[in-house]
């Protein structure tokens, strides 16, 4: 979806589902590459995730309905890089007679701390919250592996042995859900996706002082490639199939099976 100066611009989003509004990035100009998933950051994260990411509840929802047909019975289930848990509870109501292990994992641990007390009354699920680095995070017997806007905030040098190492990990029939922004594969290409990038965030009240103040906290930070280097990336990693079923300004999510 690209939207072109004729594009009626979209209402801003009602209030955050939990958390605060995100006003973080109002303050004076902000150090290169000082983004981190601080409490900061998550007290406000639902509501960031929302206004800045086009398509997030598209993603959301197909999480779950590709959850309920891809999960085999009592297999694991793994959301990498979690956050507050948004994907997996989007894949709760379509795994209820399931039996399967869920397993959250992230890093930061007030995304964690926050993320759990969104599940207090999810205790018919088996779940495992686990602080790990999903680089070294050991996977089995995976039939679905969620990897939503996460491996952009991984080194580039590390890609290749976390998707084949998920790939180890998952039974024959798994997939793979990987979301990640994208850049274009020229730089006119990417100016315009910039600009129209930038259009979007504002019709979600965010002001240019606050968009430059994020890109510029997240610079070198999250370092987006192009849709071709991850197609060519799960290839690589023995995953067939591979489907880019969703493409929304720079975010693009991608269907990947194992044989």
């Amino acid at each position: 979806m690209l939207l072109s100066e004729r594009t009626p611009l979209p209402h801003p989003p009602a209030m955050p589902l939990t958390g605060e509004r995100d006003t973080l990035f109002r303050g004076p100009l902000v150090s290169v590459g000082s983004f981190t998933f601080d409490e900061s950051v998550a007290r406000v994260f639902d509501d960031m995730i929302r206004r800045s990411v086009p398509g997030y509840a598209t993603v959301l929802a197909m999480t779950g309905a590709l959850a309920g047909r891809h999960v085999q019975a009592g297999s694991r289930v793994y959301d990498l890089g979690c956050a507050l848990g948004s994907a997996t509870l989007a894949m709760l109501p379509h795994l209820a007679e399931r039996d399967c292990t869920l397993c959250l994992v992230d890093k930061a641990p007030a995304m964690l701390a926050r993320g759990r007390r969104l599940f207090r009354d999810r205790r018919q699920f088996d779940l495992e919250w686990q602080l790990s680095d999903i680089v070294r995070h050991p996977l089995h017997d995976a039939s679905f592996v969620v990897l939503n806007y996460t491996l952009q905030f991984i080194t580039p040098g590390r890609r290749d042995a976390l998707l084949q190492r998920i790939f180890s990990g998952m039974r024959s029939g798994g997939v793979l859900l990987l979301t990640e922004k994208c850049r274009a594969a020229s730089p006119a290409l990417q100016w315009r996706l910039d600009a129209r990038y930038a259009r979007f965030k504002r019709a979600q009240g965010y002001s240019p002082s606050e968009i430059a103040n994020k890109r510029q906290t997240l610079e070198r930070v999250l370092i987006p490639e192009t849709r071709r280097a991850h197609l060519d990336r799960l290839r690589r990693s023995g995953f067939v199939n591979v489907l880019p079923w969703l493409h929304c300004l720079p975010f693009v999510s991608f269907l990947a099976h194992k044989p």
